[in-house]
Parts: structure tokens; C-alpha cells; sequence
């Protein structure tokens, strides 16, 4: 596995090129294209200063893919966080019946496996907006925790370089309606988001870059 980490305002993100040279990948960065033009697109950096971290994780299964820390060891923390967080293994219906199941009776049964395999949370994927709606979403976050599970909620990030047509769309690329969301959410009892579709080639966003929050959140 390939990360970047430690990534700041004082120094531009980067990702792999689309394809290889003679079985060589590169390095490239943002297209000037992407968040209107605004931000840097090139590796420039004022002294003092310091670079993201790139990191490798090999492993001959997924193991140490997905219990390595190294993405949060290298780099200091920003921000003090609020509380403790919890992670935690979660259950997904997407991952074995894709954008169909996103509806109430499935997601249901996707609560009861968590609860049955002692998992702390539950994702709903894209669509749940518009195949459940926000009302309804109250109904199954109250159900989820009757059954001591906790809710992630997925998001579309948009913006003027994404138009991806899964929603729910623009809640989360202008700070005006983050906050909004933000407010919801946090009413709602929602413990974490998954934002997908982030801009990181010049043709098309990428649907694996995947970023998650953990709740609370700041509204204000």
C-alpha cells in the first residue's frame, strides 16, 4: 500500500500518474484544473519546511494493510481532538450488493450482522439520500443504536471538478453547506463520514480516494 500523509496547506498533495512508462509509475500533482484554480498545483515549499510523508506497507496478506499505523505516527497531530475516538469494524452492504441495497429493509439486515458479529458500525453508501431520505435515516440511526451500533454516512465531495452523479451532492464542497450538514448530522446522531470521489487525475475523480471523519464535529 501507497500513502501519503502528514499533507498540509503549505504544501500541494500528490497522487500516482494514471498509467506507466515502461512499467514506471510517477509522481504528479494536482491538476490546475481542480478547486477552481485556487492553491498550489507544484512542488514549492517556503524555508523551513517539510514535505508530506510518503510511506509503503508490504505484507504477504491484508493484515498489516489494514492495521498499520504509520500514516498517523509519522506526523503530528493538527487539531486536539475533543474526545477519544473509537474505532472499530464495521459492517457495508455495498461491498457485496453494490448502490441496489441502499434501502431501508436491506440496511436493516446490514445493522442486525453488526450487532451479531459484535461490530461497533455500520456504512451506508451512496444513494441513501434519495432511497431513504434524511427523515427515515433518523428511524435507522435510533434502531442502529438500539443495537449498540453506530452509523457511518457516505458523501459525495463535488465541486466544480467532480460530477459524479451519486448523491447526496454538494453538502460538503463549500463551507456554507458543510456547516449546515455538519449540524444535521451531529442532530441526527451520526458517528463518521465517508467522502469519495476527491479530483486526483486530469480525465476523471478518482473513486478510490476514500477520506473519513469521525463525529463530533465542529458546526461552527
Amino acid at each position: 500500500m501507497l500513502s501519503e500523509t502528514g499533507v498540509s496547506s503549505l504544501y500541494c498533495a500528490s497522487h500516482l500518474s494514471d498509467g506507466t512508462k515502461e512499467g514506471l509509475y510517477t509522481i504528479l500533482y494536482p491538476n490546475t484544473k481542480q478547486n477552481n484554480g485556487f492553491g498550489s498545483t507544484g512542488a514549492a515549499i517556503g524555508l523551513p519546511g517539510v514535505t508530506p510523508w510518503r510511506t509503503i506497507t508490504v505484507g504477504s496478506n491484508l493484515k498489516p494493510i489494514v492495521e498499520t499505523t504509520i500514516p498517523y505516527d509519522v506526523v503530528d497531530p493538527l487539531y486536539e481532538a475533543s474526545q477519544q475516538y473509537k474505532m472499530g469494524k464495521s459492517t457495508w452492504s455495498w461491498i457485496v450488493w453494490q448502490d441496489a441495497s441502499m434501502n431501508y429493509n436491506d440496511q436493516v439486515k446490514y445493522i442486525d450482522l453488526a450487532a451479531a458479529l459484535g461490530y461497533e458500525y455500520i456504512l451506508m453508501d451512496a444513494f441513501w439520500d434519495s432511497n431513504i431520505g434524511k427523515e427515515r435515516m433518523k428511524e435507522l440511526i435510533q434502531y442502529a443504536n438500539s443495537k449498540k451500533v453506530d452509523v457511518f454516512l457516505w458523501y459525495n465531495s463535488n465541486g466544480s471538478f467532480n460530477d459524479a452523479p451519486q448523491g447526496p451532492k454538494n453538502k460538503m464542497n463549500t463551507s456554507v453547506a458543510r456547516k449546515h450538514e455538519m449540524k444535521w448530522l451531529k442532530e441526527a446522531g451520526v458517528k463518521g463520514l465517508k467522502l469519495t470521489f476527491w479530483a486526483a487525475t486530469s480525465r476523471k475523480p478518482c473513486a478510490f480516494m476514500k477520506i473519513y471523519y469521525l463525529m463530533p464535529m465542529t458546526t461552527g
